[in-house]
């Protein structure tokens, strides 16, 4: 996409290194837009808005309802910071077009892979391919290259020139420096398929082991949000005697709506159509947030806390 006479809308997950590396003639002019789907395409491209980055957490099912008749300036959306359901990302790319590209990174290599629209529609659920630059691995808990479908931690080779103060090499292979091993890990988990593209899963530590059987959150919250009532959700699992782990849904429901009872119900009808029997969580807790950080990210275990403890919010 030119850039030489763009203007930049961007959302709170542009790292500021990345800024660093824009032409001067754009960084200079940078304007901040949060709460992309509050705008809508029609209103960014009357301001003449090219390019937008943010979090799917705005890409509500709510906004994705309607179709725009006119095109307008909008070249470009890039997302990342959490997965976004397939269902929800296909009608956003109905609704704004193909200039929807997704990709998965990290502080600790920046952008390690990428995937346009119409790669979406074709690998749905996928975060794209490995970047320029780098290289992917699927690695089992010995550190072993596993093969193409099964799931194991991602590694990856390239990005940033990234150490962590006083941990130097606490992200290298079986958490030990390993001077000789190039690949690094933010700890999530993930599979390539034969075309190279990787579908990413959770982090390790927030599997949810229940009666001998990997769940991942992820997956959960993705059939949870499509929905229509409600508005964001968090999967977690939390000790059980019998099962090792349950899994409990902790549910912020659109305004307007109710929780109880009937909710759970109508939730686990959604979920039935969906999911596997066993990944159907067992509890629902109806709360007004599930207290998203300003880069959207959550803090499972301060959430799996608050549950074992039978707070009254919760």
């Amino acid at each position: 996409m030119p850039i030489s006479a763009a203007t930049w809308a961007i959302g709170r997950l542009w790292h500021r290194s990345m800024r660093r590396r824009l032409p001067s003639t754009v960084s200079g002019a940078l304007r901040c837009v949060t709460g992309l789907v509050l705008f809508g395409r029609e209103r960014l491209c009357r301001n003449s808005h090219s390019y937008v980055e943010d979090q799917p957490v705005y890409f509500s099912p709510a906004s994705a309802t309607s179709i725009p008749t006119t095109g307008g300036s909008l070249q470009l959306v890039m997302h990342a910071g959490a997965p976004c359901p397939p269902e929800l990302k296909e009608r956003m790319i109905q609704w704004w077009g193909p200039v929807i590209t997704e990709y998965y990174g990290c502080t600790e290599f920046g952008i390690a892979t990428i995937i346009t629209s119409e790669e979406t529609l074709r690998k749905p659920g996928s975060a794209g391919r490995a970047a320029p630059g780098i290289q992917l691995e699927i690695r089992g808990s010995d550190g072993q290259s596993l093969p193409t479908g099964e799931p194991g931690t991602i590694y990856v080779n390239g990005g940033f020139d990234f150490t962590y103060r006083g941990a130097a090499g606490e992200l290298t292979l079986g958490g030990s420096p390993d001077a000789d091993d190039p690949f690094r890990t933010a700890g999530d988990v993930g599979h390539l398929d034969e075309d190279g593209y990787l579908y990413v899963g959770d982090r390790r530590s927030d599997l949810i082991l229940s009666g001998g059987v990997n769940i991942y959150p992820a997956e959960v919250e993705a059939s949870l949000v499509t929905e229509p009532s409600v508005a964001d959700a968090v999967v977690i699992g939390v000790q059980d005697d019998e099962w090792g782990q349950r899994v409990v849904a902790v549910v912020e429901l659109k305004d307007g709506e109710e929780g109880g009872e009937s909710a759970a119900a109508r939730l686990r009808d959604h979920l039935s159509a969906r999911l596997a029997r066993f990944k159907t969580p067992r509890q629902f807790h109806f709360v007004d947030t599930v207290g998203r950080s300003s880069t959207g990210k959550i803090n499972r275990s301060q959430i799996a806390a608050l549950v074992t403890e039978r707070r009254p919010d919760f």
